[in-house]
């Protein structure tokens, strides 16, 4: 039975690896700040352990997969800024050196689209140009780099998902996806903007399926995303929910957002197709709302 350090257990991603790496047939540790925080069923070891802080475990691993991350609420406060990019590159720099200490075959890591920033390209491929303007988009491009250095100085190998916005189970409640699914729950009126915007978004047991493929998969950067308008996830919601929809489309000088991430190197690699029908995965938002 091979070994895995999963940090973020009690992430929504975290959450939903656990059944999944236990399905497979791998033994799962787990690290995060706050043991206390992890109620699930999957009887894991739980260590406590900020990874802003060295880390010593006295035995092996052959897998990592790191999903913990700092994700600031405001982009645009500086304490926010430092927070997250600092936090980001200590916690994959210190998993890295702990990987040199251990017989590891391979980190996966959960890195974002937020690494693209502002494109004038509506198709994105994970060799287009890197724009992040984000402290988060920056610190994810940062930590893809580390694990390019310690690849070719030390040979430890890395599977890198540039995920969308994920969603599904364990989401916040104030998360725009949740709260349009909230307001159609009270038959409310929805004010949108640009009923054709495209949503590029992950469900999270998509995520968990590619991360644990990934352990003996191919290494290399893969984008992790669908693609669906803002339309189509209302009129979903809608016949999920068995009610009327009452929706005011508000005119915006804006133009409409096209723009979706190729899953095509994915596809060709993994033989990746999505599991999870944006029905299905609108049903997971109901049920965390009971």
């Amino acid at each position: 039975m091979k070994n895995v350090l999963l940090t973020g257990v009690t992430s929504k991603i975290g959450r939903a690896v656990i059944p999944v790496l236990l399905d497979n047939g791998f033994n799962v540790t787990g690290l995060c700040r706050h043991p206390e925080k992890y109620t699930d069923e999957c009887d894991i070891e739980i260590i406590k352990h900020d990874l802003n802080d060295e880390l010593k475990i006295d035995r092996d691993f052959e897998y990592i997969i790191h999903v913990a991350s700092y994700v600031p609420y405001n982009f645009d406060n500086k304490d926010s800024f430092e927070k997250s990019f600092f936090e980001n590159i200590r916690s994959i720099n210190n998993l890295l050196r702990f990987s040199l200490k251990n017989n590891l075959q391979k980190i996966v890591f959960t890195s974002s689209v937020d690494v693209y920033g502002d494109s004038d390209n509506d198709y994105i491929e994970e060799d287009s140009n890197l724009n992040g303007i984000s402290n988060y988009g920056i610190s994810k491009i940062a930590s893809e780099g580390l694990l390019n250095v310690y690849f070719h100085l030390y040979g430890i190998k890395s599977t890198i998902f540039r995920l969308s916005y994920v969603y599904g189970t364990g989401m916040g409640e104030d998360r725009f996806l949740k709260r349009v699914i909230t307001d159609l729950k009270c038959m409310k009126e929805i004010e949108l903007y640009n009923i054709d915007n495209v949503l590029n978004i992950i469900n999270v047991k998509d995520v968990a399926f590619a991360l644990v493929k990934a352990l003996d998969g191919p290494c290399g950067i893969f984008n992790l995303s669908q693609n669906f308008t803002l339309g189509e996830y209302i009129n979903s919601a809608k016949n999920v929910l068995m009610v009327p929809t009452i929706v005011n489309e508000l005119k915006h000088s804006e133009s409409v957002s096209r723009r979706y991430y190729s899953t095509k190197k994915l596809k060709s690699c993994f033989g990746w197709e999505p599991s999870i029908s944006l029905s299905d995965g609108i049903t997971q938002i109901v049920e965390d709302l009971k």
